[in-house]
């Protein structure tokens, strides 16, 4: 088997990156190609290492990478032409990070030399650094003389300046150094010092120690990593004669006495009080306002109004599910909302170390937050990052606390006492705010009055009865688990939501449910969907691109086979669940797919919002069902597995 000319160059920087994880986006970035072409040519890498039995590895959260030992790695170059990368993605790198730090006095002949390689060589390669400034809104300036210069908002500049730093490798040698605070990993302590040099980061590091010690506030971790991040980045853009030259349109507070006390020090650290420039204290008054501290204090002094954050607030909570509420921390989750908002605005990115950890252990709760996209997009103009997402997911089970669900069952068991007594506990203790009033024996349920409940449990097969009923396993395995909250929250919605506008089951339509479909790409599904969908008066044309666009931000696959692409809301002219069941499974972004749900939603009612989507984590979550349409007949069986 043989390598496209992509293929090449994708398996070409796998070895380059051996045993090292990547993403599809930053391949894409790397080789200056979009996503979607990294995705289609993945298919065929991996079935040329398959066939040449190349251990290659594709994980959601992960990344993709090959585990070669030496003798497998010089097989594979001799074979592969490597020659196509010439070490492109460093060059460009280099060259970007240099333009963007506010060096003007390079040319092509300049970076020609540094690099050892020839003029027309790094011609070529200003082509990709001027396509990815591009999508950045910065300009790649070209002066007569052959300087080269970037040139836009300084606010962008020195975001995209972060966004390319962490990119960059930190060398093994490096990771011995001592780290002066707990707040900031050792990577990316490390990663600082060797761009910013140690001084830079010694200066931001004593700032923030000395802001906190005069006014007992302390940064929470991922807002400590950011200061001194964009500090480090302020600092070398001002020394490189490149301050901020207008003042933040945003802007709706004086210079407070914290964000004076703050670029006091700054100043003074670094040596340079009567170089202050004025409109440096907004940059500092951005890194505050978008911070969150420990005890609870927060900066506002640029402009998000309340109804924004108390709508993208509410559009939490019914993301988050129906057993969530405000609890007694309300102001914290308003307080994150506000900062996240002011990061996404600017282009302020944070870094939670513990991102992998948080979707592993809270997939259905990550997932949920991730609905939040079309609001921060609305509010904002961007996407929040993954880390965004991450931390709202910790808030879901911190600054949220879980609402008491009242409701009461009883279990009739047919074994002895102390086997239904474990069962309870476990039940108990597994489904929050659900009671076990009673244990009976079938015998003793018929003569049994007074008794207030809202639906039994039990573990006698072919049991019957008049009373809502969920049979379960003697061990109350996780599935059994699922279909108890299922029951509680189908009796929830019914007590407290009787009169929704539509049920759950009808936003599907066995005329949109496509059997054995064959397609071999991601994006000719998504366009053959979209297209039928726009013709039959469901979405607008624009919403095709919606969700491409949204795919290559963020992936919507899951571990267990199944996608789910969606838009934004403005687009969906009627609401509609799109199931599509693949005859050949195919690699979405990482992982194969062969179940595909596309969502074209529409909410405007708040309560049908989180009905919905708890109604639908619930049964993608749930095995049997997505086995179940794996193996339907036909529509009408995968329909039924919906509705049940």
């Amino acid at each position: 088997m043989t390598l496209s000319k992509k293929g090449e160059q994708i398996l070409g920087l796998m070895i380059k990156n051996n045993r090292k994880p990547m993403t599809v986006k930053s391949m894409a970035t790397i080789l200056k190609i979009s996503p979607r072409t990294v995705n289609n040519y993945l298919k065929e890498v991996a079935e040329y290492c398959q066939a040449n039995h190349y251990d290659y590895h594709a994980v959601r959260g992960r990344g993709i990478w090959l585990e070669l030992d030496n003798q497998e790695l010089k097989r594979i170059s001799e074979s592969v032409n490597l020659s196509l990368l010439k070490d492109r993605d460093q060059r460009v790198f280099y060259i970007l990070r240099t333009l963007l730090m506010g060096w003007n006095t390079y040319s092509a002949r300049l970076f020609a030399e540094e690099l050892y390689v020839s003029t027309s060589l790094i011609r070529n390669d200003l082509e990709s650094v001027k396509y990815i400034l591009d999508s950045l809104d910065i300009q790649l300036i070209r002066f007569k003389d052959g300087r080269l210069s970037v040139a836009g908002s300084e606010l962008k500049i020195r975001s995209a300046l972060v966004k390319f730093n962490r990119i960059l490798d930190t060398p093994i040698e490096t990771l011995t150094l001592l780290r002066p605070d707990f707040r900031i990993s050792q990577e990316d302590f490390c990663r600082c010092t060797m761009i910013y040099g140690s001084s830079g980061v010694t200066l931001a590091i004593k700032t923030i120690h000395q802001f906190e010690e005069k006014t007992e506030l302390a940064f929470i971790d991922y807002c400590f990593t950011m200061m001194v991040e964009y500090l480090c980045v302020m600092l070398l853009r001002f020394k490189n004669g490149n301050p901020l030259l207008e003042k933040p349109l945003a802007v709706k507070a004086a210079v407070n006495s914290k964000v004076e006390l703050f670029m006091g020090l700054f100043w003074k650290n670094c040596g340079m009080e009567t170089l202050r420039e004025p409109l440096e204290q907004y940059y500092i008054m951005l890194l505050l306002s978008a911070s969150e501290f420990q005890n609870g204090y927060k900066i506002k002094a640029y402009a998000i109004t309340e109804e924004a954050i108390n709508l993208l607030v509410q559009s939490y909570l019914a993301s988050a599910g129906s057993i969530y509420r405000y609890g007694d921390r309300s102001k914290v989750i308003e307080d994150f909302i506000y900062g996240s908002m002011l990061r996404c605005r600017y282009g302020l990115e944070i870094i939670n170390p513990y991102l992998q950890e948080i979707k592993n252990d809270n997939p259905t709760t990550f997932i949920s937050c991730a609905a939040l996209e079309s609001q921060y997009i609305k509010l904002t103009g961007t996407i929040p990052s993954e880390h965004e997402l991450s931390i709202l997911t910790l808030y879901a089970s911190g600054a949220l606390k879980k609402e008491v669900k009242k409701l009461q069952c009883i279990l009739v068991q047919a074994g002895g006492l102390f086997c239904a007594e474990m069962i309870a506990k476990k039940i108990q203790e597994s489904v929050y705010g659900l009671s076990v009033i009673a244990i009976v024996s079938p015998r003793e349920l018929k003569n049994l009055v007074g008794v207030n409940y809202q639906f039994i449990i039990t573990t006698i097969k072919d049991f019957e009865c008049d009373s809502p009923l969920v049979n379960i396993s003697p061990i109350v395995s996780e599935g059994d688990l699922i279909k108890i909250n299922q029951c509680c929250d189908h009796l929830l919605y019914s007590q407290a939501e009787p009169r929704h506008k539509q049920r759950f089951i009808d936003y599907f339509d066995a005329e949109f449910i496509y059997l054995d479909i064959d397609v071999d790409s991601k994006e000719k599904l998504i366009c053959k969907v979209s297209h039928i969908l726009e013709q039959r008066g469901y979405v607008r044309s624009d919403y095709y691109k919606e969700i491409l666009h949204r795919e290559e931000l963020n992936t919507t696959e899951f571990d267990s086979g199944i996608a789910m692409p969606h838009g934004i809301e403005n687009s969906v002219i009627q609401p509609i669940v799109v199931i599509v069941r693949l005859k050949n499974k195919m690699i979405w972004s990482m992982n194969e797919v062969d179940i595909v749900f596309y969502l074209a939603l529409n909410f405007t009612d708040i309560q049908m919002t989180r009905y919905f989507f708890k109604c639908f984590y619930n049964k993608i979550m749930d095995t049997a069902i997505i086995n179940g349409i794996r193996m339907a007949k036909n529509q009408t069986e995968v329909l039924r597995l919906m509705e049940n």
